[in-house]
């Protein structure tokens, strides 16, 4: 029996070369220059749901947290009533006053509810060989994404391999409690367009991110606290917290999270690196004296995306076609259309009396700080050849006779505003540009 456990411990530690733990604690930070190498953070997690808008877009370092973060106020609120509830029980021995009594057990009542809030909420630690399994695994996983569209339409992200880029960390004996918070994610700028190919012929596509190990997808739970040194299973509520909650100093015990450094959590935040170079993992973690060896990458097994393929193929084809029929339009229209008379009055006013084939047609433009940008176009009647332009000026009115088409146009200037009138059918005023 004592053979097979060796064994099995032996397997699992397989890839730890064991070290002397003689380092501080170091922080792990991004081993390589993401930005100047074009890659990016991907904004979902391993549920596929997009990560919330305050998260950070940069690699994110492993950081030393509170395992229980008391406020020192809510630590000071119940020591006043610790300290309340032994002077009336010293009061109370000394006097022995019934009234004391009630007080005192009042005060218990109150202190004990007040207490809570610096009790630890009641978690389950996960032993340390629970720990090394698990971040063994991250760190030796690959990571699958794929984008579909009602469970049938889907295409996978196209990337060879999967690096471990998170970087350099050491954790010392003295820290004795870790959760793997994150696993972030780094791909090529490539896969916004990606997605962006993907939602031209699916709008609202969902996001499936797995990572992977072995076949099997890997669960990431940030709320799990694993305890660094202990082989068993072990709780946050212990004799220890129910002495001091019993007798109503917990707050010693609160303080004593505050300080201790054995009472910090380190919240750990890996990093993996999707791309087709070959790239080799420049990730070297060291927990109480153990370094963990990973894969210098990971080749990610891919599906093909021939039908996703063939079906942007197709899209992007009538697009192509319809682009190239409204230029080609687009060039008709210009060569047919021919500039007959142009007006205007500075920034208040245009008029372009133009031919399309053999019809004319007529485009009045006005501009007022007031009104905004105000435009009228109609059809005026087939092109005469025999009709010249002319302009009447007579005081405050102006009147055009554009060439091709027998049209009076007429504007009347007044003192903040001028009126146009297009032949039989148009009439408005407008406030001149600067009024």
């Amino acid at each position: 029996m004592r053979e097979n456990l060796y064994d099995e411990e032996n397997r699992m530690f397989e890839k730890f070369d064991i070290q002397q733990d003689n380092k501080p604690f170091i922080e792990n930070k991004c081993p390589i220059n993401l930005g100047e190498r074009g890659y990016i953070k991907l904004e979902y997690n391993f549920d596929g749901k997009k990560k919330s808008k305050s998260s950070s877009k940069n690699f994110i370092s492993s950081k030393i947290c509170y395992l229980f973060d008391f406020k020192i106020f809510e630590i000071f609120f119940v020591m006043f009533f610790s300290f309340t509830f032994y002077d009336l029980l010293i009061t109370f021995i000394i006097y022995h006053d019934i009234k004391l009594l009630i007080y005192f057990l009042i005060i218990y009542f109150l202190a004990s509810l007040v207490q809570f809030i610096i009790i630890p909420r009641c978690v389950k630690f996960k032993t340390k060989r629970q720990f090394a399994e698990d971040l063994r695994i991250i760190l030796n996983s690959y990571v699958l994404i794929k984008v579909y569209k009602n469970n049938t339409k889907k295409a996978m992200y196209q990337a060879k391999y999967t690096v471990d880029i998170s970087g350099t960390l050491n954790i010392p004996n003295e820290y004795k409690y870790a959760k793997i918070k994150e696993v972030q994610i780094f791909a090529k700028n490539d896969f916004n367009k990606f997605v962006e190919n993907f939602k031209k012929i699916n709008e609202y596509p969902k996001y499936d991110y797995k990572l992977m190990y072995d076949g099997l997808e890997i669960p990431i739970d940030p709320s799990t606290i694993y305890s660094l040194d202990s082989e068993d299973d072990t709780y946050s509520i212990n004799k220890c917290t129910s002495f001091f909650s019993i007798f109503l100093l917990q707050w010693i015990n609160a303080i004593y999270y505050k300080c201790s450094k054995s009472n910090k959590c380190i919240n750990i935040y890996l990093a993996k690196l999707l791309t087709n170079e070959m790239t080799y993992s420049p990730t070297n973690f060291t927990i109480h004296g153990k370094t963990y060896v990973l894969d210098s990458y990971k080749i990610n097994p891919l599906e093909n995306n021939e039908e996703f393929d063939k079906e942007l193929e197709n899209y992007e084809t009538k697009i192509r076609e319809k682009k190239e029929r409204e230029e080609e339009i687009r060039r008709e229209k210009e060569r047919n259309t021919k500039t007959l008379s142009y007006f205007e009055n500075g920034k208040n006013f245009e008029i372009e009396v133009y031919k399309y084939y053999e019809t004319v047609y007529i485009k009045f433009d006005s501009y007022s700080k007031s009104k905004g940008h105000k435009r009228y176009k109609t059809e005026l009647g087939p092109y005469d050849s025999s009709i010249k332009e002319r302009i009447v000026r007579k005081d405050k009115l102006t009147i055009y006779y554009p060439k091709g088409f027998n049209t009076r146009i007429e504007v009347i200037r007044g003192l903040d505003s001028y009126t146009v009138t297009i032949g039989d059918d148009y009439t408005e005023t407008f406030p001149y540009y600067n009024a």
